[in-house]
């Protein structure tokens, strides 16, 4: 990866989001979706293979890789809305603070995945990760009304929604 590369994607995140390790592969830590898909715009115009991952916990990369993109920082619960047992994330969040908020809300969060309660709701999702109470409530993928995925070279996708049927229907 050239150093003009590395400037443009420290100017599509900031510069304290980027660094680099001995192997020459670029981390960037993105701090918001538009930060994201700045990233994604690099990493597409200049043909690098670019890798995401949450905290770290489930990522196996076969190969190198140019730039890892780590979610990390992108960890906010950005809605709770109890009375129709919806929560809006960020793909960082983790699954031990998910299950915080939904219990400060009077609910809880019906998703048990195995092992650390620091992995993000990004690596269940994209494991499709569930315990024992997937017999009860269903998977992960049942679960999920709505997703917002970045793909190089920086599309937003978006899938579902937020409406939620009520028991009368």
């Amino acid at each position: 990866m050239s150093f003009h590369t590395a400037r443009l994607l420290r100017d599509a995140i900031g510069v304290e989001g980027v660094y680099r390790t001995a192997d020459c592969t670029v981390h960037a830590v993105p701090a918001d979706r538009e930060a994201l898909v700045g990233a994604m715009r690099v990493a597409g115009s200049h043909g690098f293979f670019a890798a995401s991952s949450g905290s770290g916990s489930w990522q196996v990369l076969d190969g190198p890789q140019d730039i890892e993109l780590s979610l990390r920082a992108m960890n906010r619960v950005i809605d709770v809305r109890p009375a129709d047992m919806v929560m809006t994330v960020e793909a960082g969040a983790t699954i031990e603070t998910l299950r915080r908020v939904a219990l400060d809300h009077d609910t809880w969060l019906a998703l048990d995945p195995p092992g650390n309660p620091g992995r993000t709701i990004g690596s269940v999702l994209a494991t499709a990760t569930s315990g024992p109470l997937r017999h009860g409530f269903g998977g992960v993928r049942e679960q999920v009304l709505g997703l917002t995925a970045v793909t190089v070279p920086a599309r937003v996708m978006h899938a579902g929604g937020t409406t939620v049927k009520n028991v009368a229907g």
